[in-house]
């Protein structure tokens, strides 16, 4: 994909490192010590991905397969937004884990959830 222009796989890579962040709390990559094309090309060529938080929020397991799928190296083999999406809705989690999760990521936008 190098040199390919945007692509549908970038944008579910994309939506896996912002959902990695968003559910594990951290910044993706935040211990790279490399400069950006250094990074890029752990990342592009070396598959490079994000580490399995530790501890680990509820659900974690089920949702990072999820990620890795839309992680893979080659990206013709990553899922599409669609299933993605359905995949990660299909996660069984308690009601009220998923309301305080959402209300605290929320809390600051000033926005409502469900």
């Amino acid at each position: 994909m190098l040199g390919d222009g945007p692509h549908k796989a970038s944008n579910v890579y994309a939506f896996a490192i912002t959902s990695h962040q968003i559910w594990t709390k951290t910044q993706s990559f935040q211990d790279h010590r490399l400069d950006m094309e250094e990074f890029l090309q752990e990342v592009m060529q070396r598959g490079a991905r994000p580490e399995y938080p530790d501890p680990t929020p509820l659900g974690t397991k089920s949702i990072w397969k999820i990620f890795e799928e839309c992680w893979r190296q080659d990206p013709h083999k990553r899922l599409d937004m669609e299933s993605a999406v359905q995949k990660i809705s299909s996660i069984s989690l308690p009601r009220q884990r998923i309301l305080s999760t959402c209300q605290n990521r929320v809390s600051s936008m000033g926005t409502r959830c469900l």
